[in-house]
């Protein structure tokens, strides 16, 4: 079932997303075309020239991300048992082909979980992340976060890598699951998790769901700028983002993964 939907979300996804939305439009004003339906594709073509110059210009996806990105504030009392970092930050492609550990747009997630790593010495660093992809799983985001952290002494027997998570949902179950082999229990202790600031609502939910306790959400990553300026492609990215998350949410809501839309703790 896991798998199901797993293929399910990323088919949607691949139709649905905005982007994949202009080309479907951009094909059916085509079509129109052909079909000499010349008012109609007139329409089309003109509503989607609006719009993405529009688009180019405001910052529409900023607006989307925002009430995400503030679902949490910075802790500023932690005493972690461990520190969960969720996979995302790798960049896989560039690292498997070049043969080095490469990080995107969310490599603050990196940052973020060693920095506190350090503060925390007592504290177990727990990564999760394999494969989203669904065509290519073979570079696990293990792989990648494994060297990174082999670069510092400090960590050295303090981490537990878990790369067999395709997405949130797993990441939390997957985790659980390592831990209770090793004879932890996910609700005892304090737990800081860590992830981009628009993808903690969902996260928290789902390690809610999974039996975890004491969660301490630890945003990072954020992407909000409200910045007008001419940028279309960063406009239109941070808008995918920011649908994707909330129709994530919504899905995860309605298929029992997480309890509630909005939680607060657990």
């Amino acid at each position: 079932m896991d798998s199901l939907f797993f293929i399910a979300s990323k088919v949607f996804w691949a139709i649905a997303q905005p982007d994949s939305l202009i080309v479907i439009l951009l094909a059916l004003a085509a079509a129109m075309l052909l079909l000499n339906r010349i008012k109609w594709a007139k329409i089309t073509i003109t509503a989607l020239a609006l719009f993405l110059a529009g688009l180019g210009i405001y910052p529409l996806g900023d607006f989307v991300l925002a009430p995400l990105e503030n679902s949490y504030a910075l802790p500023t009392d932690v005493a972690p048992t461990r520190i969960i970092v969720l996979g995302g930050g790798e960049d896989s492609y560039p690292s498997g082909l070049s043969q080095t550990q490469n990080l995107n747009e969310a490599g603050e997630r990196f940052l973020t979980a060693i920095s506190l790593a350090h503060q925390f010495p007592n504290a177990t660093l727990i990564f999760t992340g394999g494969s989203g992809n669904m065509l290519d799983q073979a570079i696990s985001g293990t792989d990648i976060a494994e060297p990174i952290f082999d670069q510092f002494p400090g960590l050295s027997g303090r981490t537990l890598l878990e790369g067999l998570s395709r997405n949130t949902y797993e990441n939390a179950k997957n985790t659980a699951q390592s831990l209770q082999a090793m004879g932890a229990d996910p609700a005892q202790g304090q737990t800081v998790l860590v992830t981009s600031a628009y993808h903690m609502r969902r996260s928290m939910g789902v390690f809610c769901a999974a039996g975890y306790r004491n969660i301490i959400p630890y945003p990072t990553d954020y992407r909000v700028t409200y910045r007008w300026d001419w940028d279309l492609a960063n406009h239109l990215h941070d808008l995918n983002n920011g649908l994707r998350e909330w129709i994530g949410i919504l899905a995860y809501r309605v298929t029992g993964k997480i309890h509630t839309l909005s939680p607060a703790s657990c």
